[in-house]
């Protein structure tokens, strides 16, 4: 599904690594996919921002010892991603060029 969307959507944009739910990882967890698929493209995890919208997505970040951001656009709010550990957190996609660029 991710490879179909990447085509569509961004199909003059070349992506190092694009996963969804696979062997790496699942719905429920991805913590430990997330040191794996760093180490795919040889980036320490450290070195990555990890976008999410719930508790689960920064409990995630962390866990994999990663950046985690809020999007504040999606399903929780400010108190709930700060609370489960947001670094930053963002009101539009765009901001994200301010963390990683």
């Amino acid at each position: 599904m991710v490879q179909m969307l990447l085509k569509k959507y961004f199909p003059s944009i070349s992506f190092a690594l694009a996963a969804g739910a696979n062997e790496f990882f699942s719905k429920e967890t991805r913590s430990d996919g997330c040191p794996c698929l760093a180490r795919k493209i040889d980036i320490p995890p450290e070195e990555w921002a990890f976008l999410g919208d719930s508790k689960i997505d920064m409990q995630t970040a962390k866990a994999a010892g990663m950046f985690p951001v809020g999007a504040l656009w999606g399903f929780r709010d400010a108190t709930e991603l700060l609370a489960n550990g947001a670094k930053k957190l963002i009101a539009r996609p765009a901001e994200l060029l301010d963390i990683v660029g």
